[in-house]
């Protein structure tokens, strides 16, 4: 134990020296609660902690969302671990409305995303869905503004559910891939760290969170074992039955786990997890790019003429679920997971993290080391470099975007990029699509431009164009009778030219499909919202027929009523005519016996 004590502070001894020798990056940590954070940074010699009552500091960490007005106060060189306007996918109901959205245009694009319904508002649509569906109805109510899994239930009854609670419901996955009958989902921890364009990162490592109790389907007996259902920490933490995994490189025990080390063994089993991986990435940038106009519009309101785009980074937990048949389900994204290490599988992911997220912040850039001598020394600044921004603003922000992106790619560590690559260069079309309907909200006119990120990739472009040439130049050699007539120059020049023509082809064509492909989508998303409309049409007409159809049969059980209640009184007149007529004869019979009786008794008085 001693030598391990006095190499950890021979350590941070070293960490001291070259912090001193070099200007470490100062990161205000007093308003998170973590401790890993603090040990990261105390054990990189790039960073050192701001003290607690200091201005002066280059990255701010935060546990809780920020406002428009302390994003606004930040220098230009100061960083912020949060976005304004992320709460459109990390709160439950914004999430809930913007992946609709997108739905009703890319339906099979985003079909990622369990049938969800927003309380009070979509009540109707609740019960009228709940009517319709036969076989298994078994959903999971969520808190709106919830987390750690509070407030969260199974129900197979609209009675359990509550008409004026704010909440949301999810249709629950019934069959979802199991481990030695154990339910579990995925802790996936994504990066961005730019909106405009967007910068989105995956790590490699996550956790994954197992169910205390065997998974049994869904029945009314078992609704309440959250134990089952559940696979939350913070609920399973509490129970006896919870194990904490002792070695991080065990994918077999414990109910938490590396995602890192379980994904080979899934890989191991024969699992086809590279096409499920490529599942997760997909759908990740998918979700982000539904909210990219937002992210936007939010930063560029504060900072305009931050043209580095670097001023925000933020870590989300996407939280997933894969099904027997390993399709990814989207459950939820946190804007600010948890980074309590609790065991020794939490230390090792999230240390790994955190550090891999700040060497990404690219620290070291000139840009940066321009804007604080325009807040140390204003007039210097605006004179030696104000006139070439402004003049080239795009070309700096391009040489920006190009020295970042060279420089990410060199410090991925742990991370992988999603997204801008080139391979999802077609993205930039549905960046564009939620754009106009972002616009349209807004009242910003429609515009069919977007904003094109294939400067990134020329250098790709040229290598593989070099190939493409030697290709060419090595499969159509020149001829001999080529040589004779004309110059070797020559020729090449028109190699080269018609190989130039050639490349300009295929642009123009992969230029005319992506028009073609965007509008096939906007027409589609204008059949898809016509047959919606006319199907909702058709729902209104069925329930005015129905409607109708239960007055007009009202009214006929009105007519017979008013039919039977004439007959009942005709009959009831009948028998009292009769009986009246019997009583009136009688009566007559009485009197004529009278009267005969009376005659009888004159006649003999007389």
């Amino acid at each position: 134990m001693e030598k391990y004590s006095t190499n950890d502070s021979k350590n941070k001894s070293n960490n001291i020296l070259l912090k001193k020798k070099k200007l470490a990056n100062k990161i205000y940590l007093a308003n998170t609660r973590y401790e890993i954070i603090k040990k990261v940074v105390s054990d990189s010699p790039d960073w050192v902690e701001a003290a607690y009552d200091s201005v002066d500091w280059d990255v701010v960490w935060v546990d809780t969302s920020i406002s428009d007005d302390r994003f606004r106060k930040l220098k230009k060189y100061q960083k912020i671990n949060h976005f304004i306007g992320m709460k459109g996918i990390t709160r439950k109901d914004e999430l809930c409305k913007n992946l609709k959205k997108m739905k009703q245009s890319f339906p099979q694009s985003y079909n990622f995303f369990p049938l969800t319904w927003l309380l009070p508002n979509e009540l109707t649509n609740f019960k009228n869905y709940f009517k319709k569906k036969t076989g298994s109805k078994t959903f999971i109510v969520k808190l709106r503004n919830a987390c750690q899994g509070k407030g969260m239930y199974l129900t197979k009854s609209l009675d359990n559910i509550h008409k004026y609670e704010s909440c949301v419901i999810q249709k629950y996955i019934r069959k979802p891939l199991l481990l030695n009958d154990l339910k579990f989902d995925l802790r996936l921890y994504v990066l961005v760290t730019g909106c405009d364009p967007l910068r989105i990162f995956l790590h490699d490592d996550g956790l994954v969170r197992f169910s205390i109790e065997k998974y049994k389907i869904p029945k009314s007996k078992n609704l309440k074992h959250i134990n089952m259902h559940l696979t939350n920490f913070s609920i399973n933490k509490k129970s006896d039955k919870f194990e904490n995994s002792l070695d991080p490189e065990d994918a077999t025990v414990g109910h938490k786990r590396s995602w890192k080390v379980f994904l080979k063994k899934l890989k191991d089993d024969g699992l086809p997890m590279d096409l499920v991986m490529k599942r997760i990435e997909h759908l990740i940038v998918k979700t982000i790019c539904s909210i990219q106009p937002e992210l936007k519009h939010y930063y560029n309101s504060a900072h305009i003429s931050d043209y580095s785009n670097s001023m925000c980074f933020e870590i989300l937990g996407f939280d997933i679920l894969l099904d027997y048949k390993l399709k990814p389900w989207l459950l939820e994204v946190n804007h600010s997971p948890s980074f309590g290490s609790g065991s020794l599988v939490d230390e090792k992911v999230k240390y790994a993290v955190i550090k891999d997220t700040l060497n990404l912040l690219y620290m070291n850039s000139k840009y940066r080391y321009m804007h604080i001598e325009e807040h140390y020394n204003l007039k210097k600044f605006r004179s030696k470099y104000n006139d070439i921004i402004n003049k080239n603003k795009k070309q700096v922000k391009e040489n920006l975007t190009i020295s970042r992106f060279n420089f990410e790619n060199k410090n991925l560590g742990g991370y992988k990029r999603l997204y801008p690559l080139k391979e999802l260069l077609d993205y930039e079309n549905l960046i564009l699509f939620v754009s106009n309907s972002w616009n349209k909200s807004t009242g910003i006119p429609y515009t069919m431009k977007r904003d094109s990120f294939e400067y990134l990739f020329l250098n790709c472009i040229k290598e593989e164009n070099m190939k493409e040439k030697q290709l060419s130049l090595t499969c159509g050699s020149v001829s001999e009778e080529e040589y004779d007539n004309e110059n070797k120059d020559e020729v090449r020049t028109r190699k080269r030219n018609k190989c130039k023509n050639n490349r300009r082809y295929e642009k123009d064509q992969n230029e005319q499909e992506q028009s073609e492909q965007y509008q096939n989508e906007q027409e589609q998303s204008e059949q898809y919202q016509n047959e919606q409309e006319q199907s909702e049409q058709y729902q209104n007409e069925q329930e005015q027929s129905e409607q109708y159809q239960s007055e007009q049969e009202q009214s006929e059980q009105y007519q017979s009523e008013q039919e039977q209640y004439k007959r009942e009184l005709e009959e009831e007149n009948h028998t009292n005519q009769l009986q009246y007529n019997k009583e009136n004869l009688l009566f007559q019979k009485c009197y004529s016996n009278e009267v005969n009786v009376n005659i009888s008794n004159c006649s003999t008085s007389c």
